[in-house]
């Protein structure tokens, strides 16, 4: 069975605040898995958005050469029935 959490408590162990945080790994593929085969991702330094698991990868591997170092601005728990997605607003400084 899929743990639950509170969201509150859920939202708490994401880095959140003034505190800039490095993404947690340097390696793109790391990264892209981390997405949903649905996702979209609406990058910070791109104006086009990435959908799929190739287009999410090849962003990264620019984006993560950059050092960035990001604050969640706007946090938005989303519980599914085996998953967890935090949405929200993120700012990135770089390197």
């Amino acid at each position: 069975m899929f743990p639950t959490f509170p969201k509150r408590k859920l939202r708490d162990s994401f880095p959140c605040g003034t505190t800039p945080w490095p993404l947690w790994t340097p390696i793109p593929d790391t990264v892209a898995k981390r997405y949903a085969s649905t996702s979209v991702l609406l990058p910070n330094v791109s104006d086009t958005p990435r959908t799929g698991y190739e287009a999410i990868k090849s962003y990264y591997v620019d984006f993560l050469q950059r050092k960035p170092q990001g604050v969640i601005v706007e946090s938005n728990v989303i519980k599914g029935e085996d998953w967890y997605m935090d949405a929200g607003i993120y700012e990135f400084t770089m390197g």
